[in-house]
């Protein structure tokens, strides 16, 4: 998120780190990174430092009854695999903390490294050390039985479905309401449908297929992947779950030698169904969630101009896939 939450006190913040992670008095810079959780760089007067993450339980992005099994599996994942960046429990174990009412909070180690950003391809080089490890991750179920399942299928769907079916009033949420309401109805409420009928036949498919599920992370694209020497470290494990490998592939590569590469390093086979599904999942996940932010009471910042950018790029990349 590119401004830090207006509501979430960062005196209360740094006093959930002291009294739960038991950090000594820290510095708390906020870092203007990412999309669907805020961020701070935490030092002390030593110089050690430490990467700060909350999640708006509010946003719907994030679930207090997922959250903390996933951290949990990435913890014991990061105890037994390299490239795995995983969150550092507080004194009584747990993984993360809410901070009052809205708010969840973990923390993790400096990780130091360079990362990409979304959209920004992998180098070729860079795609075999990623499928190298994600191939690792796959494998690596039955070490993480506190994993939670990830159900492919869109847990937004119904707000878009009432959002589809109120474009003949205006919307009053907030500056970007009427634009996304007006951009809804250009590109054609019929064609969004259609993307949701590909989207059920695609799942059925990888269904009747009997697509195996493994351990996945979820959204390995660039700006999640640290590279330090050549080697990947994966970062934001808050997705992580079981899930077809594909959920993770696709991101990386559908070229069908590198996937064969995957293969050859441990992975599993490779469905071009699955792939398919999880592409076009991706930006159903994003439309979805899009139109519900800019339909609700909001502002104008950078964090609503994103979303409204981001819900133009995914519309258009839905409705190419489906024609």
């Amino acid at each position: 998120m590119r401004e830090a939450p207006s509501d979430l006190d960062p005196r209360a913040l740094g006093a959930l780190l002291r009294d739960r992670w038991g950090l000594p008095p820290t510095v708390l810079e906020h870092a203007p990174v990412g999309f669907g959780g805020y961020h701070w760089r935490a030092s002390d007067a030593a110089g050690r430092r430490w990467f700060v993450t909350a999640w708006d339980l509010d946003a719907g992005q994030i679930t207090w009854s997922t959250l903390p099994a996933a951290l949990a599996a990435t913890a014991t994942l990061a105890a037994q695999l390299d490239g795995v960046v995983g969150p550092l429990t507080d004194r009584e174990g747990e993984p993360a903390r809410r901070l009052g009412r809205r708010y969840a909070v973990a923390v993790f180690p400096w990780a130091a490294g360079t990362s990409g950003k979304p959209g920004q391809p992998h180098s070729a080089e860079q795609r075999r050390a990623l499928l190298g490890l994600l191939a690792a991750v796959h494998r690596a179920a039955p070490a993480v039985p506190e994993a939670p399942r990830r159900d492919p299928e869109l847990a937004g769907r119904p707000a878009l479905e009432r959002a589809l079916d109120a474009l003949s009033t205006p919307w009053t949420g907030g500056p970007y309401a009427e634009p996304t309401r007006e951009l809804l109805i250009r590109r054609q409420p019929a064609a969004l449908r259609k993307a949701l009928a590909d989207y059920d036949a695609l799942l059925a498919r990888v269904r009747a297929e009997g697509v195996p599920l493994v351990l996945t992370h979820g959204e390995p694209h660039p700006g999640n992947v640290l590279w330090s020497e050549g080697r990947p470290a994966l970062i934001d494990w808050d997705t992580v779950g079981l899930a077809p490998a594909e959920r993770d592939l696709w991101q990386v590569t559908e070229d069908p030698a590198e996937l064969a590469a995957y293969q050859a390093a441990g992975g599993g086979p490779v469905s071009p169904a699955a792939l398919r599904l999880f592409r076009l999942r991706w930006d159903l996940d994003e439309i979805t969630l899009y139109v519900d932010q800019l339909r609700r009471p909001h502002g104008a910042d950078r964090d609503t101009a994103t979303a409204f950018e981001g819900l133009v790029e995914s519309l258009d990349r839905a409705l190419a896939a489906v024609g």
